[in-house]
């Protein structure tokens, strides 16, 4: 794991190896759940990529799926915030968001952000 992404999240190479599943295993499994289903993710073009990369790498087949980007509808309704990271973006719509960079901590917080911003 690149410096950059433990700095970021906390996560390290230790923490993904002893706990971690193959890739192309995880990979298979991740696209057999999603299937052809929309995507919505915060800022979901960033980990997209990365998935459809590893996938690509690992000889694992890419659904088409279409993605909705959290971070590009918050861009479009909300200003008046310093950034627009997912805690940020939060803290504003007043969604609890003490932890981040922890994939299910995270969706919580995208899908509310998400939510708030379809009443808008």
């Amino acid at each position: 794991m690149k410096k950059e992404i433990t700095d970021l999240t906390g996560i390290t190479n230790d923490d993904v190896s002893e706990n971690g599943a193959d890739i192309a295993e995880a990979l298979c499994d991740f696209w057999n759940f999603v299937g052809r289903t929309q995507l919505i993710g915060y800022n979901i073009s960033f980990d997209i990529s990365f998935i459809r990369n590893a996938s690509i790498e690992n000889k694992v087949k890419i659904q088409p799926n279409k993605c909705i980007d959290i971070l590009a509808m918050a861009r479009k309704k909300i200003s008046g915030v310093n950034n627009y990271k997912l805690q940020t973006v939060a803290e504003k719509l007043k969604i609890d968001a003490e932890q981040t960079h922890r994939a299910k901590n995270d969706c919580r917080i995208a899908f509310e952000i998400y939510r708030k911003l379809n009443e808008k």
